[in-house]
């Protein structure tokens, strides 16, 4: 059994470290980014010891990121602020560390976390809402980002473009949870393999994306093609006078293709993450999938081609049972 001083130690720097995290990312209105890194240090103490153990300091960080949400000055304070986000992270740090320690294979244990951290985001977003909350409402957020895309393309406000892309980022809080659901899970969970790798010193046999292949049938490989084309040829439309009917359309077409897209960006990083590992490079998944979301473009291409191509060509191979 592990010394029970080792123990303590490792709880109390799960609960001052997260919430050292909680507070610094308050303060600076990082609160979103919390969700990736949150989750890390309780998930990787239920890892390491029992899935029991992980109850005590999960509701005692909720309640006291609670207290602290009130207390920061940060938009006055705000209880249901510190509440929900606590126990978001909480939450999900908690399914990460306990399914972790059952035999479900880790593509499954990954769409669970996923669709919980959906639920969540949306959660969040309907409380703030309801709540007005000064920084995290969605409307009050996504004209926040129509201003820092206005002013990083020098834009026109009263230019056509300029208010057709405003009523599409407005309206973007479908595709915003979605993809960052998306890629907020598996961020936590490459960092929790990294601290377990490097901090914790406890041998890895595999990359972080090791059992999470995955295939896209060429019907919605082929559908998502014709998608990039059918955006293209409508974002050259937003510099006309539209209708409401017309902007709403493009609006709906925009958010069922870019909730898709992240789904592709990942089969293009699983495919280039495999070439890499069959040359040697075994180290480089953390990077390629930063990159890959930064150049989601290209690496939605790449995902699509990919599985578009034969069976035996195909550089994504499904998981060993």
């Amino acid at each position: 059994m592990k010394n029970t001083k080792v123990y303590y130690l490792e709880m109390s720097l799960v609960i001052l470290i997260t919430l050292g995290l909680f507070a610094f990312s308050s303060n600076f209105f990082l609160l979103h980014y919390f969700a990736i890194l949150g989750p890390v240090p309780l998930a990787v103490f239920i890892i390491r010891n029992r899935m029991k153990d992980g109850i005590f300091p999960a509701i005692l960080m909720i309640l006291v990121g609670t207290i602290i949400g009130y207390f920061l000055p940060v938009g006055h304070g705000s209880l249901m602020r510190g509440f929900l986000f606590m126990i978001y992270s909480m939450s999900i740090g908690f399914l990460h560390g306990a399914i972790n320690k059952t035999n479900i294979n880790h593509l499954k244990e990954i769409l669970i976390i996923i669709g919980a951290e959906i639920f969540f985001g949306f959660l969040l977003v309907v409380v703030f809402y309801i709540q007005k909350d000064p920084h995290f409402a969605y409307d009050v957020e996504f004209n926040h980002f129509l201003e820092v895309f206005i002013n990083f393309f020098k834009l026109d406000k009263t230019s056509n473009y300029a208010q057709n892309v405003g009523v599409i980022i407005k309206n973007g809080v479908i595709t915003h949870t979605i993809v960052f659901s998306f890629i907020s899970v598996l961020m936590t969970h490459i960092f929790i393999r990294l601290t377990l790798k490097y901090i914790c010193r406890q041998k890895m046999e595999y990359g972080p994306f090791h059992g999470l292949e995955f295939s896209i049938s060429k019907i919605s490989a082929s559908a998502y093609i014709v998608g990039i084309v059918i955006v293209a040829v409508l974002s050259f439309l937003l510099t006309k006078e539209l209708s409401q009917l017309a902007i709403a359309i493009i609006n709906a077409i925009f958010t069922v293709f870019f909730s898709v897209t992240i789904i592709f960006v990942f089969q293009g990083i699983l495919a280039v993450n495999l070439r890499l590992e069959a040359r040697g490079y075994n180290k480089l998944s953390t990077l390629l999938f930063i990159v890959g979301i930064i150049l989601f473009p290209l690496f939605a291409v790449l995902g699509a081609i990919n599985s578009l191509l034969e069976q035996k060509e195909k550089v994504v191979v499904e998981s060993q049972k």
